[in-house]
């Protein structure tokens, strides 16, 4: 009775030994990503060529650009940053992009991913593994965005703040040309995608005979370009009032006249006759959809005609351009190189084998076995102070496993000299002969088996007692 309360008791104890060890387990394993701070070395908007001329035109293509930087082993696969975009600036799209190093292929030279949200102007940067096997791990990236010109009214210079994870700003005022400043204007097509629920829609605009101009059977021709149709429910004709005051176009009034003007629509857009305009203003409002996948960066073009009888003819043409980003990254590593020495006569010793173990988690990165020559090297280590242990010594040498504490710190290697005494001489007594191999054998065992081993043989132990104290009572 008593020896079956003892198998209870043992096969009890190895269950709970054997769930601690997998709890343990799952817990080294269960690496939790972070958000990392302060990586933005600089952010910066300049015109899509790269340019910074002032004043700007509120329709065009603005490109922001940001120099990064990342501390050396501060930042794991799958940690992100973030910063948030001015709120003046407006994506026509969500983008999407991966940030290469010099080599440029992917996967395996993929820095991060950048994702920037249309909707809330985040972007997010996230990290793979390449910042774990590197160092100095820097890079630039950029994208397009245009700016949110209803909303750029009042004023003609405006500050744009981006705001990363950690509450730092980057700050730059960029100033503006006036939003009409001609008054002789009798044409003008501006749009792009303000529409952030649909984001495949442009919404367009056709300012109409801001002069006042007397223009005797005008007809307006609207040409739709490539990638993109019409949507003809969705225009309107406005006749409005226009004047100008401070050097803007102001505009009151909005009479939708849409049902009383003869309006075509076909393969490439609509003409409307507007018949006799006799100083009246007209506003068009209408949307066209995207009809394909459309590549990154490209131009979205549309273009209107006025002509009357006997009249000139206007044009304006205006072109939106499709988001698109990219970005770069990259690093360097440095390494050891080990020469194995007699410590007495300066020969070169095969057959040494070295682990070498970063500090600064205690993590096994390598091996270095040195050669013929003596010679040994491990490459692409971090930027860090490691420890070389030697564990298996020369054939007739002495084992020397004190740890020899190395710091990286440039992309080369670092040199390091190691040697080894011979194994003393044991003259045998019987027949005078010496040998040099009487070396013991390792056990191999790690921390973690040797404990678990001794647990078990203190339980197997304490049983055996137990056992023979019973049978010695009955």
């Amino acid at each position: 009775m008593q020896t079956k309360k003892y198998y209870k008791f043992v096969a009890a104890f190895f269950a709970v030994l054997f769930i601690f060890m997998g709890i343990n387990m799952v817990k080294n394993n269960n690496v939790q990503a972070k958000s990392v701070n302060s990586i933005i070395d600089n952010i910066y908007i300049t015109h899509e060529n790269g340019g910074t001329e002032s004043p700007w035109s509120r329709y065009e293509q603005a490109r922001v650009n940001m120099d990064w930087s990342i501390p050396n082993n501060t930042v794991k696969a799958g940690d992100t940053a973030t910063f948030t975009l001015p709120s003046l600036l407006k994506l026509t799209k969500n983008l999407s992009f991966p940030l290469l190093d010099d080599n440029g292929i992917a996967p395996n030279n993929v820095v991060g991913t950048v994702f920037v949200n249309q909707v809330t102007g985040i972007v997010t940067v996230t990290f793979t593994d390449y910042v774990e096997t590197h160092s100095n791990v820097q890079g630039t990236m950029w994208f397009l965005s245009g700016f949110k010109t209803f909303e750029m009214i009042d004023e003609n210079t405006f500050p744009f703040i981006f705001t990363d994870s950690d509450g730092v700003t980057f700050e730059q005022d960029i100033e503006f040309k006036g939003t009409g400043e001609n008054p002789n204007e009798v044409l003008f097509k501006y749009g792009g995608f303000d529409y952030p629920e649909s984001p495949n829609k442009i919404h367009w605009y056709t300012r109409v005979n801001v002069a006042h101009n007397t223009i005797p059977k005008a007809v307006l021709t609207d040409t739709v370009g490539a990638y993109h149709e019409l949507v003809i429910d969705s225009l309107i004709v406005y006749k409005v009032d226009y004047s100008i005051q401070n050097g803007k176009v102001v505009i009151k009034n909005h009479v939708d006249v849409t049902a009383s003007l003869a309006i075509t629509q076909n393969a490439g857009g609509f003409t409307i006759d507007f018949g006799n305009i006799n100083g009246e203003g007209y506003l068009l409002s209408y949307d066209t959809q995207l009809t394909s996948t459309v590549p990154a960066g490209t131009y979205i073009e549309n273009t209107v005609t006025l002509q009357g009888e006997g009249t000139e003819v206007y044009s304006s043409r205006n072109t939106t351009r499709v988001s698109e980003g990219g970005g770069d990254g990259f690093g360097v590593t440095g390494g050891i190189s080990l020469l194995k020495t007699d410590s007495t006569t300066g020969e070169k010793l095969a057959g040494a084998e070295f682990e070498v173990i970063r500090v600064s988690d205690g993590e096994k990165v390598g091996t270095i076995v040195t050669d013929e020559d003596g010679k040994g090297s491990i490459s692409d280590l971090t930027f860090d102070t490691y420890e070389l242990i030697e564990v298996k010594a020369p054939v007739g040498y002495q084992l020397d496993d004190t740890p020899y504490e190395i710091t990286i710190t440039a992309d080369d290697l670092v040199a390091v000299t190691r040697e080894n005494a011979p194994l003393p001489q044991v003259f045998n007594t019987t027949d005078n002969n010496t040998t040099g191999n009487n070396t013991l054998p390792t056990t191999g065992l790690s921390t973690t088996e040797f404990i678990i081993g001794g647990a078990i043989i203190m339980v197997l132990s304490l049983g055996v007692l137990f056992v023979r104290k019973q049978n010695n009572l009955s």
